[in-house]
């Protein structure tokens, strides 16, 4: 009976016809919508720049104390809509088809590209969820900006890898397939470093915090920060690159992305996600100096730059 009532009702019917017609217009010109979102795309970085110069991104040590999602869930759920819209375009036929491209034959850089996002975001989503000794609860604001970027960058950087980009950038001026190519093969070393670089400073943070869980010894570098609802236990990291920056594992996913964009030969979206990802991640890579700066005080090397070594 509800269900009836709502089907019959003249919004909804107007609203299910027009859901229709956008859904057929989209499946027979998903060229012209792809543009569209590329162009809402464009604006990305622009705004995330623009918020993390002003605002520092609400969680972890700078967590808001209101509207916030249990951590690890928050960061799950969120981080979770990248690759499975990224699988879902980079396979599907059509957008907003369930026909996937069962005759479709991909080249080894397509295969390359499409397996660096998953291993990616399955370190991303899963392996570094699992291991996480605890991740502070993030307020619903960054899990709402998270989930509509990740909607949008996934379903761009797959379609131009399966679709769009495959004629004029994957193949070199011989109709040949790029993977063997000096430039692909750099943009994947540099990947892969990159990729290297974050999980192993993500390793150093696991084991520092696993051992402040365990530890009770009283040290000087070990400090107790009190929020309103609770207290975190710090210490200053040491060893690789955080003897040099405060940030290496997000320097290290900026060094993944240059190398992805190296080997897309440019890709649009490639670079709309460099960018938005240096202008999300290098203000707080600042703040966080900043914050460890003020909390050690002249215990914290003032030689240590924020994101880039002896650099900034």
């Amino acid at each position: 009976m509800f269900l009836s009532d709502v089907t019959n009702n003249p919004l909804m019917e107007k609203f299910l016809i027009q859901t229709k017609e956008f859904v057929t217009w989209t499946q027979q010109n998903e060229r012209e919508f792809f543009e569209e979102v590329m162009k809402i795309n464009f604006f990305v970085p622009l705004v995330f720049l623009g918020g993390t110069l002003f605002i520092t991104a609400p969680y972890g040590k700078f967590q808001w104390n209101s509207l916030r999602l249990p951590g690890k869930f928050a960061w799950l759920f969120q981080e979770s809509f990248s690759p499975i819209v990224f699988i879902y375009s980079f396979f599907i036929k059509n957008l907003f088809s369930i026909t996937i491209f069962t005759d479709a034959t991909y080249t080894t850089t397509q295969i390359i590209l499409a397996s660096f996002w998953i291993i990616h975001y399955t370190n991303r989503v899963i392996i570094y969820t699992y291991r996480a000794p605890n991740i502070a609860p993030i307020h619903i604001l960054p899990v709402l900006v998270a989930i509509f970027y990740n909607i949008i960058n996934g379903y761009t950087n797959a379609r131009w890898i399966s679709l769009f980009g495959r004629d004029n950038y994957l193949y070199d001026e011989n109709g040949q397939d790029i993977c063997k190519t000096p430039r692909f093969i750099l943009g994947v070393f540099i990947f892969l470093l990159g990729m290297m670089i974050n999980i192993h400073h993500d390793n150093i943070l696991f084991s520092l915090r696993n051992n402040l869980d365990k530890s009770t010894t009283k040290s000087e570098s070990v400090k107790v920060i009190t929020n309103t609802n609770s207290s975190s236990r710090y210490v200053i990291p040491n060893g690789g690159l955080f003897n040099y920056i405060t940030c290496p594992h997000y320097f290290g996913e900026i060094i993944e992305w240059i190398g992805f964009v190296i080997a897309t030969w440019y890709s649009y979206p490639a670079v709309l996600f460099l960018m938005a990802t240096i202008a999300n991640l290098v203000p707080r890579a600042k703040s966080n100096l900043n914050w460890y700066r003020e909390k050690f005080g002249d215990m914290y090397p003032k030689n240590r730059k924020a994101i880039v070594p002896f650099v900034w």
